[in-house]
């Protein structure tokens, strides 16, 4: 009985270690000497050529994609070829490199086709900026078409635009002085990409040498004992007046009135800006305890209280009528709206001449110029630019 056990111990014990020679054998790994050492192509939609470098030869090659070639050219040396990408989509392939039981896969990306331009959006041109240019890339032909803006007669031959050196170019010719701001719509499409935007050409901020010339007054005529509701749609008076230079890029003279004035530039907000509680020239005309003033006053409007006001607001520094330019009037009709002056719950509605007296510190009365007939109290006014 010993024996017949002894016997099955032993067979039992030589098929465990047939079992466990047999799956070392299967498991054992294979060793993978085969290797991509270098891969070098580009991955731009245009059509290119490249190579990819292994360590041993003795290899086939494939791809698994109609748009990608490959060919051995030297024992380890392989040429890539790939097709030019006519959609917008990237696409990735592969290379099978085969050498018996060892197989290298490759991957080859190529970006699709790219149309775009760069910060493309609304444009408004002036006569400081006649050209404007966007950086573009486009891999299919751009086509641009200006259309002109609903309403507009001016039409689209004042603008040209055109793709060069890589960039989108628009350049518009000078705009004439006695035309009114022109627009058109440009749309340029290339492949995919299909974009429209509106283009504008103005005047921009008016310049020094622009405000020279006649002008139309317009206000509303004031003074006491005449007293203005601000709240009724009140009369307006028209006079013609001319500014002059004074001292260049920085005042001007305005003249028309009951004496010359004197009117600042603010080069920077580009308007106009008439300094008030000041003294003015000396007329001939006044004796020689008397000066001339010019202040901003209530000029009889009446308040929140329903009192007409005619007081004189003396305090230079806070009183100063802003004449505010408007952008859609051509350069020829530039016209500036100088509207009242609210300080500390008080409200100047325009300008008044006064003659001061040195020795009584009294009002001596209106000035109206020397003819007696000078425009000498102006409310809620305007200038216009006669062409």
């Amino acid at each position: 009985m010993k024996t017949i056990n002894i016997i099955k111990s032993l067979l039992i014990l030589g098929l465990a270690l047939g079992i466990s020679a047999c799956d070392k054998y299967e498991y054992e790994e294979v060793v993978q000497t085969f290797k991509v050492v270098e891969t070098n192509y580009s991955d731009g939609q245009k059509a290119s050529e490249g190579f990819i470098r292994v360590n041993e030869s003795g290899f086939t090659v494939s791809t698994d994609a109609a748009w990608l070639k490959a060919e051995t050219v030297e024992e380890k040396l392989i040429k890539v070829s790939l097709s030019e990408n006519k959609s917008e989509e990237a696409r990735t392939a592969n290379v099978i490199l085969t050498k018996g039981d060892m197989v290298q896969r490759v991957p080859i990306m190529q970006m699709g086709q790219i149309n775009y331009v760069q910060d493309l959006n609304d444009v408004t041109l002036d006569r400081d900026q006649l050209t404007k240019t966007f950086a573009v890339q486009l891999d299919n032909p751009a086509q641009i078409k200006l259309k002109a803006a609903e309403g507009s007669t001016a039409g689209t031959d004042w603008l040209k635009a055109e793709i060069k050196k890589g960039k989108l170019v628009l350049t518009a010719q000078n705009l004439p002085a006695d035309l009114k701001p022109r627009e058109l719509e440009l749309n340029i499409e290339a492949g995919l990409y299909n974009k429209t935007i509106k283009v504008k050409q103005v005047w921009g901020k008016p310049k020094y040498e622009d405000i020279l010339g006649k002008y139309t007054l317009e206000y509303v005529a004031g003074g006491h004992p005449l007293e203005i509701d601000p709240n009724a749609d009140n009369p307006r008076v028209q006079a013609e007046v001319r500014i002059k230079k004074l001292k260049q890029g920085k005042s001007f003279i305005l003249q028309g009135l009951a004496a010359p004035i004197r009117l600042e530039w603010d080069a920077e907000n580009h308007i106009l800006v008439i300094p008030t509680g000041v003294e003015l020239k000396k007329p001939n005309s006044l004796k020689k305890n008397q000066i001339l003033l010019l202040s901003a006053s209530g000029n009889g409007y009446k308040n929140e209280n329903g009192e007409a006001d005619f007081n004189f607001y003396l305090d230079k520094e806070k009183y100063y009528f802003k004449g505010n330019w408007e952008d859609s009037t051509t350069l020829n009709d530039l016209k500036f709206d100088f509207p009242p002056v609210e300080v500390d719950g008080t409200k100047a509605y325009g300008l008044h001449f006064w003659i001061g007296n040195t020795e009584t510190s009294e009002n001596d009365g209106i000035y109206k110029g020397e003819d007696g007939n000078g425009i000498h109290t102006i409310s809620e006014f305007s200038l216009t630019k006669k062409p």
